[in-house]
């Protein structure tokens, strides 16, 4: 059962801080938002697979993930779930950081990459600290639960960008990723061309049910559905700045409109010409 202890939601910042006791697997499929979020771990046990890169949860940890990126969290019972969980769009930041120097631990780096935040890297107030300031007074108006999360997202911004720029001195690992991780770079550079098993299959030296093997292992995720849900992302970025339906299938790398008309009804409530620009933050890309 979910239990929300704080909630607050408007066009541009969506909070909560819930605690699940009865788990289902089905409550965390693997999904990606058109916004930013931040992940604060408080209890439970729990890992965190971001396009293919598996990250062990623990408590006081922050995971972050920018818009597009694919993730999905796993849940084991035993013990409750309890986390904060922020998501805003970049456009929140604009007056104040027009240059998008916070958000460089979300943008500047490959997918899949840097996106835990351990509570012993912090060095002084943690990741979680700001969060729970963020929730913690309820009985507030909206406007004073609004200033209290932007009094609160800057310096959480500020301190994960200090401990994202550690990470990138230390060494750039990111050449070494395996194949996994590089069949989804693959995937993710070349989404308006064709796609398949085959294809990969001849890019990777591999065989198609290798391939499938690999990519099912490292994200929960067949390679066709996950092709289809970053073309929806795609596709769905196309609509909110004003291309129609037609324009964004075939944009995002859809052969036929039917195809993707069928897609989209899967994952979405509506039509994709019923999407409108004014979108709530809250909603993600469930499959």
């Amino acid at each position: 059962m979910l239990k929300k202890l704080y909630e607050y939601l408007d066009n541009e910042v969506y909070i909560h801080h819930a605690i699940d006791r009865t788990l289902c697997e089905s409550d965390y499929s693997m999904h990606a938002h058109d916004c930013c979020e931040i992940l604060g771990f408080i209890r439970g046990k729990a890992r965190c697979v971001v396009e293919g890169r598996s990250y062990k949860l623990e408590p006081g940890c922050i995971i972050i993930t920018r818009p597009t990126e694919i993730h999905r969290v796993y849940v084991e019972p035993g013990e409750p779930y309890e986390r904060i969980m922020l998501n805003f769009r970049q456009k929140t930041l604009q007056s104040l950081d027009p240059d998008g120097i916070l958000m460089q631990p979300f943008l500047d780096r490959p997918l899949g990459t840097h996106n835990l935040y351990r509570p012993q890297e912090f060095q002084s107030a943690t990741g979680l600290f700001f969060l729970r300031e963020m929730v913690a007074t309820p009985a507030r108006t909206r406007a004073e639960q609004r200033l209290n999360l932007d009094v609160n997202l800057l310096p959480l911004l500020n301190t994960l960008r200090t401990i994202f720029l550690v990470k990138q001195t230390q060494g750039n690992r990111w050449n070494k990723r395996d194949v996994s991780l590089q069949v989804i770079d693959y995937i993710n550079a070349h989404l308006h061309d064709e796609l398949s098993l085959d294809r990969l299959s001849e890019e990777f030296f591999l065989s198609r049910s290798q391939i499938s093997r690999i990519f099912k292992k490292a994200t929960g995720s067949s390679v066709l559905d996950y092709i289809t849900i970053k073309r929806l992302i795609r596709a769905r970025e196309y609509i909110l700045n004003g291309e129609t339906a037609a324009n964004a299938c075939h944009l995002s790398g859809f052969d036929d409109y039917s195809t993707f008309y069928r897609a989209w009804r899967r994952r979405f409530s509506g039509a994709p010409s019923d999407l409108k620009p004014t979108a709530s933050v809250q909603r993600s890309l469930d499959p």
